[in-house]
């Protein structure tokens, strides 16, 4: 079976070229991006407030016209926002990246057709293996997908969970600590009756929130179809509270939702493939204590549960275990596969385990370094559905095995591929396989013999998270840059395609407009400056004079309107340079007001005054603004608290 699966390949492949030394994180580098993304939204609450999407588009529809605008006597009229929305990219950078992947799944009927879910950019289709792809979800209640399953006899009908769960467990967890996530929550289950091209949302009483002053929608990390019953659905659920998390069941097709097994969040189920009333589930809460963290099997269609954790010495950890993913042999359904994050070592792999009795016994596997950290936030594992011996498996890297896990191939991590995988999928035959990650999809080729990924096709995802401060050319609107999560600066050139022209998390983006080949970029405490149009290893550390005891992750950065020389800066403080970032000076104290050192007490904002550049207001992630209307005067400069 090897042999001939070997002889498998793809026309079309997806390449996805990043250096994994430009890409590679550390845990406390993923932390402190996780608390500026987490703490600027959260203020003044301890979570990110439900509905502001909702209430977003809400406005956005009455301001376009589309609902009535009823006004007093006297008021004054906005004008009408008819104007259209050209999208400008990027649609793949450098026509092969594109964003956060978060869930993936092909048409059982048809390989050349796949549904795609991303970190914040909805769900979106191909029809011709990959070759285009259209948004789906543009207007729904989430853009934050979580998981996608489709009916396996009528796959027409699409389920999307929304609320993306990749670093989203706060629960039992401290939202003060440095654990806060940045992925966004959900509002329900989206479901889909005729192939994506209309949505219904479901369940938003359940799941969608706000379930209090301090939380938001639920995220569904996983939704699977029972084959005898498609009517029974099980949905792996990431609530407010450990009581309103864990596995959730419908037998009305999505519509009402109960609770059936609770204690932590849950991180993956399915029905077993053979239609069986059999169920598999894992709950895998960020709390390294719960308990209750663990694999499950139902034989009820999912109404009861068992922890199945082995027998004798052919256990699984009950120790230390954090979230959990899952994948069953859908050749040899006795095969299931269970990762596991050690939340008491920063989320570093506990151990890749395997069953081939349905979970009455556990066997530990040696497996490469797949989760050096972070397995909390890039944790999947899928299993060839031909042949039972080929597994994928995926975190900060991706490995594969051809002999049912006993040893391990490189899949292309120093070469070819990005990192933080989120989803595996294979086509129902076998022929096609789909990675999801940080830097958007591939399809590989001859994946079973150290996989290649092709030659690189145009990638037309739009799904690109930008940070703050995009800038563009005062001279050339088709000149431009923007900071994005995890796939660089990005160079804006007039073309659909952009450039990355460096890698990571980069924050502010800030032009010369006396010469616009001068650029600067923030990041983590550091400003780094290019004199050649931000072309790939210009750029050169500018942050002579700052001191980084505290500062955001991707800290503030604008230059004054009238004097391209002066720059400011924020951490905790205001930095000033009259020198194009040859040398800074603090021109302010501590203008957060907090009595003790946080990641909630920094600047997130600062501004100049068009109309005066000796005023300069600058905003804390702690719902502080302060106003200096002597900039110029330099470390004299006085701060008003407004």
């Amino acid at each position: 079976m090897v042999g001939a699966v070997m002889k498998r390949s793809l026309a079309v492949s997806f390449l996805l070229l990043c250096s994994l030394a430009s890409a590679q994180e550390s845990e406390d580098l993923i932390r402190r991006r996780d608390a500026w993304f987490y703490a600027q939204r959260a203020y003044p609450l301890r979570y990110i407030p439900a509905g502001a999407r909702v209430k977003a588009i809400e406005e956005m529809e009455r301001m376009t016209g589309r609902r009535p605008l009823t006004l007093a006597a006297g008021s004054r009229v906005m004008p009408n926002a008819s104007a259209q929305w050209k999208l400008i990219g990027p649609q793949g950078l450098g026509g092969i990246y594109s964003g956060r992947v978060t869930a993936l799944e092909f048409d059982p009927r048809n390989n050349g057709v796949v549904y795609l879910g991303s970190a914040q950019g909805g769900v979106w289709k191909s029809i011709h293996n990959g070759f285009d792809w259209t948004p789906l979800t543009d207007s729904a209640a989430s853009l934050a997908i979580g998981s996608i399953a489709i009916d396996p006899v009528n796959p027409d009908i699409i389920y999307a969970g929304t609320g993306e769960q990749n670093v989203a467990s706060l629960l039992d967890k401290d939202p003060l600590e440095v654990w806060f996530g940045y992925s966004y929550f959900g509002a329900g289950i989206l479901k889909s009756t005729d192939a994506g091209a209309t949505w219904t949302q479901l369940a938003a009483g359940t799941f969608a929130g706000p379930f209090g002053a301090s939380s938001g929608g639920s995220t569904i990390g996983a939704i699977s179809v029972w084959l005898k019953n498609r009517q029974v659905l099980l949905a792996a659920v990431q609530g407010a509270t450990a009581s309103t998390s864990g596995i959730y069941r419908s037998a009305d097709g999505g519509v009402t939702w109960t609770n059936v097994l609770s204690g932590a969040a849950g991180t993956d189920v399915f029905f077993d493939v053979t239609g069986s009333t059999l169920a598999y589930a894992a709950l895998g809460s960020a709390d390294a204590n719960n308990t209750t963290n663990g694999v499950y099997r139902s034989f009820d269609a999912g109404q009861t549960w068992t922890r199945i954790g082995g027998t004798g010495a052919n256990v699984l950890p009950s120790s230390g275990v954090g979230r959990i993913s899952l994948a069953q042999a859908p050749s040899d359904p006795a095969v299931i596969y269970a990762s596991l994050t050690n939340e008491q070592n920063n989320g570093v792999s506990l151990g890749l385990f395997k069953t081939t009795d349905r979970g009455q016994n556990w066997s530990a596997l040696t497996t490469p370094n797949y989760c050096p950290y972070a397995c909390d936030y890039s944790n999947v594992i899928r299993v060839d559905p031909v042949d039972a011996n080929i597994v994928y498996v995926g975190g900060v890297l991706l490995f594969f095995s051809t002999d049912g896990g006993m040893t391990w191939g490189d899949a292309g991590n120093n070469a070819s591929l990005h990192v933080d995988h989120h989803a595996i999928a294979f086509s129902a035959d076998g022929t096609r396989l789909l990675d999801g990650s940080d830097g958007g999809v591939l399809i590989g080729i001859n994946f079973t013999t150290n996989p290649g990924w092709g030659n690189p096709i145009r990638v037309t995802l739009a799904i690109t998270q930008f940070y703050n401060g995009l800038s563009i050319d005062p001279t050339n609107v088709n000149h431009g840059f923007g900071g994005t999560q995890d796939n660089g600066m990005l160079r804006y050139s007039g073309a659909i395609d952009w450039d990355e022209v460096t890698a990571g998390d980069i924050g502010s983006t800030v032009m010369d407009f006396t010469n616009p080949s001068t650029v600067y970029r923030s990041r983590d405490c550091n400003v780094f400056r290019s004199t050649s149009d931000g072309n790939p290893g210009t750029f050169t550390l500018a942050s002579s004079g700052i001191s980084t005891a505290r500062c955001g992750f991707l800290p503030p950065l604008v230059m004054d309107p009238t004097d391209s020389q002066t720059l400011y800066f924020g951490t905790h403080k205001v930095f000033q340079t009259t020198n194009g970032a040859a040398s800074w000076t603090a021109i302010s104290p501590d203008l957060t007001g907090c009595a003790t050192a946080s990641l909630f007490c920094v600047l997130d904002a600062i501004a100049v005054a068009p109309s005066n550049s000796n005023t300069l207001y600058a905003g804390s992630n702690n719902g502080k603004v302060q106003v200096t209307t002597n900039a110029s005067a330099g470390a004299g400069a006085f701060w008003t608290d407004i």
